[in-house]
This record gives structure tokens, C-alpha cells and sequence, in this order.
């Protein structure tokens, strides 16, 4: 029986919330698949801006995956593309080769696929439909792309640039609640921890512990109204901020909701049920080194999958996507890396802070004379 995508509802997980709270985000890097002509886009901006939207989530927040093919295809496109809009082809290549070809995990995929949009693509391009079974591969997924037999499919959304600032929006409230539950967590711990060591020197000694239980009942009986009145005076001074706390972090979760299911309905959305192969496709393109064979079944057999570990590393072994990594586990694709350094005026920038994920990308739309999804000529992927 064929599989069918799930409805875009079912996108916005309930346990997102718990999952932004526990897990430091760079350990949840989302998969974006990305085509050829979104890459040749975001090279000649950063040919010309130095900045770019994707080189900047695919170093810490994304990991920048694609079909083998499309880097043969951006190399060959690249120049006259450049030429087009004004841009020194040279450079242009440069920055790909430098900038962008070593953050982007190229994958090799198997022709076939069960999946009615792969199908519908497969009709009219082949090498589009590589492109489309790895978007459903790794689904939900974000994928940037501006062919339209890949959108008209259901694979991708042609305003990319959108997709990617809600992506940064997302990145950048999620370091603030991990953030908040990390510093609340300690306020929390380390009192207790101080606490619990004092009880255990106390329980050391009898006549010590009896002392303390003593004190302890004295204060209870004849200092009750002094112990509420240093309660209330407590309250007064923490309360407020932890109002504003509480209030903070509330706004911070309404305001994730929001990006996240405006995400979603911009995403690749997957089939039901999820097969174990794009389960594990999926967890490796959310980490950036290698995963033992032991660990990705451990990780399938918690998701629900019931596999054993020899079949597991089979299809570890056989399938094309999965690349060992001697004496490390597998990853998704692998790295080409880049040519022989150029310098150049837009060499990568140091790294940026999260919280200045929405300026820079709302920086980039607004240039002049910067490439946008609107006025990049129009190229096959």
C-alpha cells in the first residue's frame, strides 16, 4: 500500500515545546535540501553583500544537504548566471567553491522511490526527482528551490528567503528558552546541591542532628510570625522578577507556536508511517559528526521502529545515502570541501551571534541590487 503524506496539522509536534527546552539547539540541526539555483542565488549575494542567509544558518542551525548532481549543476550554471547580473564570474565561482560547496552535505540517492510526489516529479525531470525523494526522505524538511516542477509537486516553496528568516526566528527563540530552563535549572540546583551537603555533614552526628531538629521546632513554634513575615519580605523582593520571568517566557513560547506553524506549512511533509530509512536519514542530517551503528539503533528502536542491530547495519552498509566514516559511524552524504583558497572580497565573516539572525536576513532582503527570488534569471534546476 502506498504511502500518503501527512496532513500539514500533524507538523507542529506537541512535544516541540519539551524538545526546545531539553536539547541545546545546535543539537537539532533541521535538514534543508537545496537546489541549484537557490545556491547560485545565494552566491552572487554574497558575491556582492558578503553576507548570506544560508552559509550563516548552515554553519550552527541548519545542515545544508543535496542530490550528488547539484554541484556539477551550480558549477556549470554559475558563470553565465554571474555574467547576467553584473557579477565577476571568477569570484562568483570562488565564493561557491569556498563558502558554500564545503557546508553543504552532497548525497547520493537510489532512483526509486514509493512516493506519488517523486513520481509526478520523475515525469518531467529525473535528476529533479533525486531532489524530490531526498526532500521526502528527510520530510518534514525545508527546501529551497524556484522549479516549479519541484513546488507544483509539493516539494518546496519558491520564497525561500521567507522560509529561512522564520528558520532564524526559530533558531533564536529557541537559544532563548533553552537558555531561560538552563539558568532556572541552576538557580534551582545548585541551592539544593548546597543544601544536601550541609544535611549530609549534620546526619553525620547524632547529637549534631538532634541540635538541628531542635532549632528547627523552636523556630516553628515560637518564631512563626517572624518566619512569615521574612516569607512575605522574600516575596516582595524575588517576586516581581520572577513575574516578569514567567511572563517573558510566556511570550517567548506564543511567539515560537507562531513561527513554527508558519513553518510548517512551508515544509516537505512526510509520509505515514515513517520508514526506518527515513527515520535514520533524518537523525543523521540533524547531527553534524558521525553516529555509531550502535547509537542510530538505539535512537530506532526508542522512535518505535522494531529492527534488529544486524539489519540495521545492513542497511547502514547498503543503502547509498549513508556514508561510513571510518572509526567514527555514518553520516548523511559527505563533503566535497572546497578548491585551493582565492582571496577574495567576500571571504567568510567570523561567526554571528544568534540573536542577530533576523537583522542579517532582513538586511539581505532589503539591498540594492542584490539578487532576490524575484529578479535572479530564470534557471532549470
Amino acid at each position: 500500500m502506498q504511502s500518503s503524506p501527512a496532513p500539514v496539522e500533524l507538523m507542529v509536534r506537541p512535544s516541540a515545546l519539551v524538545e526546545a527546552i531539553n536539547t541545546p539547539p545546535w543539537m537539532r540541526r533541521r535538514p534543508v535540501v537545496v537546489d541549484a539555483n537557490a545556491l547560485i542565488e545565494d552566491v552572487l549575494r554574497r558575491t556582492r553583500s558578503d553576507f548570506s542567509a544560508m552559509t550563516f544558518l548552515g554553519k550552527e542551525l541548519a545542515s545544508l544537504v543535496a542530490p550528488t548532481y547539484i554541484d556539477a549543476e551550480v558549477l556549470e550554471h554559475l558563470p553565465d548566471v554571474a555574467e547576467q547580473t553584473g557579477c565577476s564570474a571568477d569570484l562568483a565561482v570562488s565564493v561557491y567553491e569556498q563558502v558554500h560547496r564545503p557546508l553543504v552535505r552532497f548525497v547520493e540517492m537510489p532512483m526509486l522511490s514509493h512516493d506519488p510526489r517523486v513520481h509526478a516529479v520523475a515525469q518531467v525531470d529525473r535528476d529533479d526527482a533525486q531532489l524530490a525523494h531526498l526532500a521526502t526522505l528527510l520530510a518534514p524538511a525545508i527546501v529551497l528551490t524556484k522549479d516549479h516542477h519541484l513546488t507544483s509537486a509539493g516539494i518546496g516553496d519558491p520564497d525561500w528567503l521567507t522560509t529561512l528568516l522564520l528558520l532564524g526566528e526559530l533558531a533564536e527563540l529557541d537559544t532563548m528558552l533553552w537558555g531561560g530552563s538552563r539558568a532556572a535549572w541552576l538557580s534551582l540546583y545548585l541551592p539544593g546541591l548546597a543544601v544536601g551537603a550541609v544535611g549530609r555533614q549534620i546526619a553525620r552526628s547524632e547529637v549534631i542532628l538532634g541540635i538541628a531538629i531542635g532549632i528547627v521546632i523552636s523556630a516553628l513554634i515560637y518564631g512563626r510570625p517572624r518566619l512569615r513575615t521574612a516569607a512575605v519580605g522574600a516575596w516582595a523582593r524575588i517576586g516581581p522578577s520572577i513575574e516578569t520571568l514567567t511572563a517573558l517566557t510566556a511570550d517567548a513560547m506564543l511567539k515560537r507556536a507562531q513561527a513554527e506553524q508558519a513553518l510548517s506549512v512551508r515544509l516537505v511533509a512526510p509520509t505515514t508511517p515513517v520508514a526506518v530509512v527515513a527515520r535514520t536519514a533524518r537523525l543523521l542530517a540533524e547531527h553534524r559528526e558521525p553516529i555509531a551503528s550502535e547509537q542510530i539503533h538505539g535512537r530506532l528502536l526508542r522512535s518505535g521502529h522494531d529492527i534488529s542491530l544486524a539489519a540495521a547495519r545492513t542497511m547502514l552498509r547498503d543503502h547509498p545515502a549513508f556514508v561510513s566514516v571510518r572509526g567514527r559511524g555514518y553520516q548523511l552524504g559527505r563533503s566535497l570541501g572546497g578548491a585551493n583558497k582565492v582571496q577574495t572580497s567576500a571571504t567568510p565573516q567570523h561567526d554571528i551571534m544568534v540573536t542577530r539572525v533576523r537583522p542579517i536576513l532582513a538586511q539581505q532582503s532589503q539591498m540594492p541590487g542584490v539578487a532576490t527570488p524575484h529578479n535572479t534569471p530564470e534557471m532549470g534546476s
